[in-house]
């Protein structure tokens, strides 16, 4: 899971559960079907890519959804044409997987590339002058690949597979074909392109097209399609196999409702930070969050007149050995109450998703001091000692910097107190 601007996204690159908790409405989804595998021999064709899906206005409801991604196929052999990639699947959405390239063989069904969600480049034949032609892609998916031929003069070269965005090449005099481009898609924030053609086999092999799609070997194996981008496996050469298909990948993007602020298990966001910047409006007290993005929320305590910090330990005494736990303790955090504590897991997870200054606060009442995290810390159950680099007596970290707890020195004080643990007494005790 990540997130861009106010929308969380679903990145699956394998297959999984996408869990729609309660309500409806619609998301955005990208779907790619796993690339083909390059054809063999002495000049194999480039293997098709995966089809590519979107829609804008998926309607889901409160269930949960299988989600299906496609791997790629794998590259053909000696006399065998590269297999197609597997289908990727979303509710009513599925992606066609990518069309195999055809290997070198007088055998039509062998020297043809494959039809897919994109087509697979042609093969070559013996010598004899043959066309091989390339696999048709499917409808508004994909495009077909490109034909390769073996001439006299030594002038062999397979057709590049299809890509998304456009046609693999043909053969030209010995020069394989292209693969066929991707399809550029900014689901994720970000323009990242899918769905390139593998490239042909041949006395020059050639590239894949730019999505993933592997090139054409030059004396050997084919290059494999990159993973998740649905791009074909290159044609092998001079006796190779091909290079097996990209696997697919499957995307769902939605807006987070500006009314989930966390004021319930439900709407329940990842950190009092991700609320408050949800909900600008949001005031100090109790709020549940989801740090592991699991959905199982845990509540704690909020403090957003500091911009949203999440408290995550409440220790009252440093004798409670109840405490030296990896995982949640008593309940919920808060700044007058009892100890308790988050459990490390979900520790861990808020301090990865903070940036300069981390969200995430804890209150050490018998020090009588309030301490924030800032920088990088890992929370380890080897030492049950926390190894946090830095520490801070207010949310301004910048200016207000106090260091203890180096992985070489646990009980290095250099703050005026506050330390997480010494050598023999373990976390989160105070020396």
């Amino acid at each position: 899971v990540s997130y861009s601007g106010n929308y969380r996204i679903h990145t699956f690159t394998s297959s999984g559960n996408f869990v729609v908790t309660t309500g409806s409405g619609n998301v955005e989804t990208l779907v790619v079907g796993g690339g083909g595998g390059g054809g063999a021999g002495n000049s194999g064709g480039g293997g098709g890519a995966g089809s590519v899906r979107t829609s804008t206005r998926l309607t889901v409801t409160a269930q949960t959804y299988a989600v299906t991604v496609g791997p790629g196929g794998n590259g053909g052999t000696t006399g065998v044409r590269g297999y197609n990639g597997s289908d990727s699947v979303l509710s009513s959405i599925t992606s066609s997987g990518g069309g195999g390239g055809g290997s070198r063989s007088e055998t039509v069904s062998v020297h043809t590339g494959a039809n897919g969600g994109s087509g697979g480049g042609g093969g070559t034949t013996v010598g004899d002058g043959t066309i091989a032609l390339g696999g048709s892609g499917t409808s508004g998916q994909g495009n077909a690949g490109g034909s390769g031929r073996h001439i006299s003069g030594n002038y062999e070269g397979a057709g590049g597979g299809g890509g998304a965005g456009a046609v693999g090449s043909n053969n030209s005099s010995g020069t394989a074909g292209v693969g066929g481009v991707g399809i550029s898609n900014s689901i994720t924030g970000s323009g990242v392109y899918y769905a390139g053609g593998g490239g042909g086999a041949g006395n020059t092999s050639s590239a894949g097209g730019n999505g993933g799609g592997g090139a054409g070997g030059t004396t050997g194996v084919g290059t494999a399609g990159t993973a998740n981008t649905g791009g074909g496996g290159g044609g092998g050469n001079n006796g190779g196999a091909g290079g097996a298909g990209g696997s697919g990948v499957v995307i769902i993007k939605y807006l987070i409702p500006t009314t989930v602020c966390g004021q319930n298990s439900s709407n329940a966001l990842r950190s009092c930070l991700a609320i408050k910047n949800n909900c600008p409006s949001s005031v100090n007290g109790t709020f549940w969050v989801d740090p592991l993005d699991s959905g199982t929320a845990v509540s704690t305590y909020c403090d957003m007149t500091n911009g949203g910090w999440t408290l995550v330990v409440r220790a009252n005494n440093q004798g409670d050995n109840l405490l030296n736990t990896t995982a949640a303790y008593n309940g919920v955090p808060s700044p007058t109450g009892n100890s308790a504590k988050l459990s490390h897991a979900a520790i861990q997870a808020l301090v990865t998703q903070s940036v300069l200054t981390n969200s995430v606060k804890m209150d050490f009442a018998d020090a009588g001091v309030v301490r924030y995290i800032w920088g990088a810390c890992t929370w380890t159950s080897s030492t049950n000692r926390n190894l946090c680099a830095s520490w801070a007596a207010t949310t301004d970290a910048t200016t207000h910097l106090t260091r203890c707890g180096s992985t070489e020195s646990p009980s290095l004080n250099n703050g005026g107190g506050g330390e997480w643990a010494s050598a023999s007494i373990t976390w989160p005790y105070q020396d």
